[in-house]
């Protein structure tokens, strides 16, 4: 089939939809016969082949240079994906379209192109629980098969394509969902409890599994710091065992430089709520404080997390006191944009800590002060 730019690709794109249509009544209404039984069953093959046909120039279209086209090819093979569930031998029951559905979410992973655009069109269907669970399914066969294939570094454009998807699929309705998952976007009949996809316990698996095959690969920098953000407040909490990311936070968390400083939120979570052991966090959150940390970009939020990680009461006082001490070391030399952030920091923790409060007003420094005062009169009277 051959088409022309801008002008020909509606055609293209409405002759498939048609084509579906009448493919769809004949291959199922109608068992397939062989080709020379029937004049109707030769016809039906010829249908069915013209129906792959267009739906390879529909998978071409998803990389033409023009963004109109590629979203509507993706939109046209969407509205074919709902209409291609296929009858079970089980009564009231569709088998989602799976083959068809994975070339689609295939171009959309590219490693060649960056599909940001497509993407972000594609994010409208992944609120379908249906189209969410086959989506997580196809991410973590994609990047199992990467970690499989080869140990180097993910290839950047595939790893950018992957978490714009990734950053799109949203867990909050399924894990907060009462029973079932009803929200279909392929053809729904009364039995679709049949359907892994209903599960809110399958939802989570293989939400799971698609971001810890994904975090086995070595990731490029720029995605690294994406994915150590979007951890805790998007990920961690829909996990079926968020203690699953033990290795890869406490790998990044060892890591050194900005990359220890994002990472800080998520392994406080897993010690704070996962009772994971790990005795020397706050001694790398110590060391973290340093002249240089005044100069990264995610200074802000280095320090509120600082301040969040130091709140417990049940802290021992030496441990605040140390983190006191450095903190007022580094205000010293600390540009004036960050001696404000320090001083409130510094301040916060000895109203939260009172026994830290003798490191500002010691008895002893007070008796001295005396003394001292005293010293002074006796030398003005004589």
């Amino acid at each position: 089939m051959h088409y022309t730019l801008t002008h020909t690709y509606t055609v293209t794109i409405a002759t498939a939809s048609t084509t579906h249509t009448h493919t769809y009544t004949l291959t199922h209404t109608h068992t397939l016969a062989t080709a020379t039984a029937h004049p109707e069953a030769e016809y039906r093959l010829w249908i069915q082949t013209r129906y792959k046909d267009c739906l390879d120039v529909l998978t071409n279209l998803l990389s033409h240079s023009e963004k109109v086209v590629q979203l509507s090819a993706l939109n046209t093979l969407m509205v074919i994906v709902s209409h291609s569930t296929q009858p079970t031998s089980a009564v009231h029951t569709h088998n989602f379209p799976y083959q068809l559905f994975k070339r689609v979410v295939d171009v959309l992973l590219s490693s060649v192109v960056n599909n940001v655009d497509l993407i972000s069109e594609y994010g409208h269907y992944v609120q379908y629980d249906d189209i969410r669970y086959y989506t997580l399914t196809v991410i973590s066969t994609l990047c199992a098969s990467h970690t499989q294939a080869s140990e180097v570094e993910l290839s950047a454009v595939f790893a950018c394509n992957v978490i714009q998807l990734l950053k799109l699929i949203k867990m909050d309705t399924v894990v907060h969902s009462d029973g079932q998952l009803t929200n279909f976007y392929t053809k729904t009949l009364t039995d679709q409890q049949t359907s892994k996809a209903c599960s809110i316990t399958m939802q989570q698996k293989v939400f799971t599994n698609a971001w810890l095959n994904f975090l086995r690969n070595q990731l490029p920098h720029a995605v690294y710091k994406q994915v150590l953000t979007h951890l805790p407040d998007h990920v961690m909490p829909y996990m079926s065992d968020p203690k699953l990311l033990v290795d890869f936070l406490v790998s990044a968390y060892d890591y050194g430089g900005p990359i220890s400083l994002l990472s800080l939120n998520g392994v406080f979570i897993l010690v704070n709520q996962y009772n994971l052991e790990y005795p020397d966090f706050y001694v790398k959150l110590y060391t973290l404080l340093e002249p240089t940390i005044f100069h990264v970009k995610y200074r802000a939020r280095f320090f509120y997390l600082t301040d969040l990680f130091l709140q417990s009461t049940h802290l021992p006082a030496y441990l605040v006191a140390a983190f006191i001490k450095k903190l007022s070391r580094l205000a010293l030399t600390a540009p004036l944009s960050g001696v404000g952030i320090v001083v409130g920091l510094v301040v916060n923790l000895l109203r939260r800590h009172p026994a830290c409060q003798i490191l500002i007003n010691s008895e002893g420094d007070t008796q001295t002060q005396q003394n001292s005062g005293g010293d002074t009169q006796t030398q003005q009277n004589s």
